[in-house]
C-alpha cells in the first residue's frame, strides 16, 4: 500500500518554516503592539505563538512529503518532552485549569507557552541544518540589538522627548520590556561579538563591525549595571578565558575581550553602588525591578509543600500569585509592597518549583543539565573542526548557559525568556551540524503501518496547532475587548462598556472580566437606585434584573477562578453596598464572601476591615473592633485600620477612654506614626485642636510622606485660624495628587475664605465617622 504524495515543493514548507523562526528574535526584539490597548509583552507572547504555530504546520507538512524524520539520538530529547509533559500533568490537576492551561492571555507560565517553546527550540534545531543559517540568526538578533542600542544611545544624547513616537514617553521605555532586560540582551550581543573576534579568522572589515558591536553592548551593560548580569558574565567570561586560553595549542595568546569583560563584571560588582548611582543619576534611569526576594520565594515553597498534595506536581502553572496571597511572610505587609501580589519568585526556575512541584523543577534541570553534557561532549568530538564551526558551538553554547542563568536568578520578560529556548535551538543545532548529536532517520513512507500512525500523530499535531493559534488569537481578542471596555467605561459610556464586556467573555470566560461586568451591573443598579423613582415595577424589574445581574456574573467569576481572592471581594462588596436596603440576605452574603476571601488570602489586612466596616454597618462595634484589631495584627502600621478603630471609638462615645489607651501606647511605641495618627483623629474629633495638631505633626516627623496625617493636619490648622498654613499643605497635597477632587475642593474653599467644606456633597463629609475611606491612598506602606 502507497499512502498518495501531497503536491506541494518541500523546499517552500522548509523555507517558510526557516524563515518565520530566521525572522522571529529581530522582531520579539523590535515589534511593538498595533493598539495600545494591547501590551508590548502581550504582543510578543502572540507573535512567538503564532509564529510557532505556523512553523510547526509548515514543518510537519515538510515531513510528511518528505517520507521521512530525522530525530535526535540523545537524552536530551527526553528531558525536552518530559519538561511540557510534567507542566501538563500539573496543570491538569490544578484548581484552576484553564488559567494553567493557557493564562489569561498566553502568560510565559502556562502551559501553552511551555509546550510553545520547547517545540520552538525543536524546530530551531531541526531547520537551522547549516552554519551559514544559523549565523544569519545571529545577524537577526544583531541587527534588532543593534537598532535598540542606538534608539537608547540617541535618547541619552537628545532627551526622552527625541524619537518618542508619543509612545516612549519614558527615558527606559522601550520595546523589549523590562529596563534590565536591556543588559542581558547586551550580554547576548556581548557573547557573540566578543568570540567572534577572538575565534574566527574573519575579515577585516566584518571584525570592525563585531568591534562595534562589542563596544555598544559594553556601553549598556554599563548603562543598566544589572549586578545579575554581570556576576554571570564575570563567570562565564572567566570560563572563557580559560577555555580560549587553554584550547590555542602552541600559539596562546591573551584573550583581551574576554578579559576586558571580566574586569568589568569584576569593577561593577565591587562598585556597583557607588558607579551605578553616579550612571542612573547621569541617564536618569534608577529603574527598580521589584520581586519576592530569595528567602521569600522560599517561604513561600515551604506553605507549598505543606500541603502534600502540591509536593510532586505543586500548585499548578500560573498559581504563584494564589500561593503568595496564602504564605507571605508576616514582613512583607510592615513594607510599601504589603498590597502587592506578584506572578512569580525571585526566578522563573525556582517559581516553577512551587507551581509544578518536585517533578517539575527535577525535569528543567535534567534538561539544562543535559545542554552542559552535550557541550562536554562536543570539547573532545569536534577538535578537526573548522574555527567557525568551534565558534558557533562555543558562543551558541556560552549565551545559552547565560541565558538559562539568567532564569535561575530572575524573571525575565517574555523576550529574554524566548531568546532563552531560540539559541538552545542554535545551539543544539551546532551540535547536531558538527556530528556531536548523532541523528537517526525514521522513514515512513514505505512501511504502511508505520506510515498510517506517523500520518495520523502529523495531522493530529497540525489539528493541535491550528487549536493552539486559535484559542490564543481569542485570548488575545478577548482581551483587547476587556481594555475596549474599561476606556467606555472611564469615559462614562456605560453601555458600549457592557456590550464590549459581553464581547469579551463570550470568547473567553475570564473571571477577570466576569468581576468586571458584575462591577459594571452594580454601577447600573446603584444609578437605578438613586436616580430613578422606585415606585414605578418597571423600575423596580430593572433595579432587580441589574443586582441579580451583578450577583449571577461575580459567582461565575468565582466558578472559574476558585482560587482568586478578588472574585469573593467583588461578590462582598455587591452585597455589602446593598445592605442598607434592607435587601435579605445581603449581610449574611457579604459575610460568607469576604470570609471565603480570607481563607485565600489570610495574610491580607484590607479583607479583616472590609468584615469591620460590615458589623459597623451593623451598629456590632464589639464585633467591629475586633476585626480591625485581626487587620492590625497583620499589619500593626495600617493607617486604614487605624482609622477605622477610631471611628469606632467615636460612634461608641468612648473617645475619652481611647484617648487614654491611644497615649499609653504611644509611650510604648514612640516611633509608630499611625498610632499617633490615630490619636490626632480622636483629638480632632473632641475638638481638641491644638493637641490634634501636635499629635499629626508628630506622626508626619515620623513619615514625612504620611498623606492622610497632612491631610488633618490641614484641617486641624484651619480650626486654629492658621488658614496660610492649612492652605499650604493642601497646595502640597495637589501637587502630589492633582486628580484628587476632594483636595481640590477644599483648596479652592480655603483660597476664596470659606469653610473647607463649604457646600460638600457626597462623597465629601467632613464627619469622620461617616466616611467609608480614608480621603487619600498613602504611597509608602502606611
Amino acid at each position: 500500500m502507497k499512502f498518495p504524495k501531497i503536491r506541494i515543493n518541500s523546499n517552500i514548507l522548509e523555507n517558510i518554516s526557516f524563515s518565520l523562526l530566521l525572522v522571529l528574535p529581530f522582531l520579539l526584539l523590535l515589534i511593538i503592539s498595533p493598539s495600545n490597548l494591547v501590551s508590548f509583552s502581550y504582543a510578543k507572547s502572540f507573535l512567538l505563538i503564532l509564529f510557532t504555530v505556523l512553523s510547526a504546520i509548515a514543518f510537519i507538512l515538510h515531513i510528511l512529503k518528505r517520507g521521512s524524520l530525522y530525530y535526535p539520538k540523545s537524552w536530551w530529547l527526553i528531558t525536552m518532552l518530559v519538561v511540557p509533559l510534567v507542566v501538563l500533568i500539573s496543570a491538569a490537576l490544578s484548581k484552576t485549569v484553564g488559567v494553567s492551561i493557557l493564562g489569561y492571555g498566553i502568560e510565559y507560565s502556562s502551559f501553552t507557552f511551555i509546550f510553545a517553546v520547547f517545540t520552538l527550540t525543536f524546530l530551531v534545531m531541526q531547520t537551522f541544518s547549516s552554519p551559514k543559517k544559523i549565523f544569519y540568526a545571529y545577524i537577526a538578533f544583531i541587527l534588532g540589538a543593534v537598532i535598540i542600542f542606538m534608539f537608547h544611545l540617541l535618547r541619552f544624547i537628545f532627551g526622552v522627548d527625541f524619537l518618542s513616537f508619543g509612545i516612549f514617553t519614558d527615558i527606559t521605555s522601550n520595546t523589549f520590556g523590562k529596563w534590565n532586560d536591556l543588559a542581558v540582551i547586551a550580554g547576548v550581543s556581548t557573547i557573540i561579538s566578543a568570540l567572534f573576534i577572538e575565534t574566527t579568522k574573519a575579515t577585516k572589515e566584518l571584525k570592525v563591525v563585531a568591534y562595534v558591536v562589542f563596544v555598544l553592548s559594553a556601553i549598556f551593560l554599563v548603562a543598566v549595571n544589572f549586578s545579575v548580569v554581570w556576576v554571570i558574565l564575570g563567570i562565564l567570561s572567566l570560563i572563557s578565558f580559560v577555555y580560549l586560553f587553554s584550547y590555542r595549542g602552541n600559539k596562546r595568546t591573551l584573550p583581551v575581550l574576554s578579559t576586558i569583560i571580566l574586569i568589568l563584571s569584576v569593577i561593577f560588582l565591587m562598585a556597583g553602588d557607588f558607579l551605578g548611582g553616579f550612571i542612573w543619576r547621569l541617564l536618569g534611569t534608577n529603574v527598580v525591578d521589584v520581586q519576592p526576594g530569595v528567602s521569600a520565594t522560599f517561604e513561600i515553597l515551604r506553605g507549598t509543600f505543606s500541603n502534600a498534595k502540591n509536593i510532586i506536581f505543586g500548585s499548578g502553572p500560573g498559581t504563584f500569585i494564589y500561593q503568595w496571597q496564602l504564605f507571605k511572610p508576616d514582613l512583607v505587609n510592615q513594607t510599601r509592597l504589603w498590597n502587592a501580589d506578584f506572578d512569580y519568585g525571585f526566578s522563573y526556575i525556582m517559581t516553577t518549583a512551587i507551581t509544578t512541584g518536585i517533578l517539575g523543577i527535577l525535569s528543567w534541570i535534567a534538561f539544562m543539565v543535559m545542554l552542559v553534557y552535550e557541550w562536554l561532549k562536543s570539547i573532545t568530538l569536534t577538535k578537526e573542526q573548522t574555527p567557525f564551526i568551534k565558534y558557533l558551538i562555543l558562543s551558541s553554547f556560552i549565551v545559552t548557559v547565560f541565558l538559562w542563568s539568567v532564569m535561575l536568578v530572575h524573571v525575565p520578560g517574555v523576550v529574554v525568556f524566548s531568546l532563552t529556548f531560540i539559541f538552545t535551538g542554535l545551539f543544539l543545532a551546532t551540535l547536531v551540524i558538527s556530528g556531536v548529536i548523532k541523528q537517526k532517520e525514521l522513514v515512513f513512507i514505505k512501511s504502511p503501518r508505520i506510515g498510517f500512525v506517523t500520518t495520523l500523530i502529523s495531522v493530529s499535531l497540525v489539528i493541535c496547532f491550528f487549536a493552539i493559534g486559535y484559542v490564543s488569537f481569542q485570548r488575545v481578542l478577548a482581551y483587547i475587548y476587556y481594555q475596549k471596555a474599561s476606556v467606555a467605561l472611564s469615559n462614562g459610556d456605560s453601555v458600549l462598556a457592557g456590550n464590549t464586556l459581553v464581547k469579551s467573555i463570550n470568547l473567553y470566560e475570564g473571571d477577570v472580566y466576569l468581576q468586571s461586568l458584575a462591577n459594571l451591573n452594580l454601577i447600573q443598579f446603584n444609578r437605578i437606585v438613586s436616580t430613578e423613582d422606585l415606585s414605578s415595577s418597571s423600575v423596580v424589574n430593572r433595579a432587580q434584573q441589574s443586582l441579580g445581574l451583578s450577583i449571577s456574573n461575580s459567582q461565575s467569576a468565582i466558578g472559574t477562578n476558585p482560587l482568586n481572592y478578588q472574585n469573593y471581594v467583588s461578590l462582598g462588596d455587591i452585597y455589602l453596598s446593598v445592605v442598607p436596603l434592607n435587601i435579605p440576605g445581603a449581610i449574611e452574603g457579604a459575610r460568607f464572601a469576604y470570609e471565603a476571601a480570607i481563607e485565600r488570602a489570610p495574610k491580607n489586612p484590607n479583607l479583616y476591615l472590609s468584615l469591620a466596616r460590615l458589623e459597623m454597618n451593623q451598629n456590632n462595634l464589639d464585633a467591629a473592633r475586633d476585626w480591625v484589631n485581626k487587620a492590625l495584627e497583620k499589619k500593626n502600621n495600617f493607617t486604614a485600620a487605624i482609622f477605622t478603630l477610631a471611628q469606632i471609638e467615636i460612634s461608641s462615645g468612648n473617645v475619652d477612654g481611647a484617648i487614654s489607651s491611644v497615649e499609653v501606647a504611644t509611650l510604648i511605641e514612640p516611633n509608630n506614626p499611625t498610632i499617633f495618627f490615630q490619636l490626632g483623629i480622636l483629638y480632632y474629633d473632641k475638638e481638641s485642636y491644638k493637641d490634634a495638631a501636635n499629635s499629626f505633626e508628630r506622626a508626619i516627623d515620623l513619615a514625612p510622606d504620611y498623606a492622610n496625617a497632612k491631610y488633618f493636619l490641614g484641617l486641624t490648622y484651619y480650626e486654629l485660624n492658621r488658614v496660610s498654613e492649612s492652605v499650604d499643605i493642601f497646595t502640597y497635597l495637589k501637587d502630589t495628587d492633582p486628580d484628587n477632587e476632594e483636595i481640590t475642593f477644599i483648596l479652592d474653599n480655603l483660597k476664596s475664605g470659606l469653610d473647607p467644606f463649604h457646600e460638600a456633597t457626597d462623597p465629601i463629609d467632613e464627619e469622620l465617622e461617616s466616611r467609608e475611606d480614608l480621603p487619600l491612598e498613602e504611597s509608602d506602606g502606611l
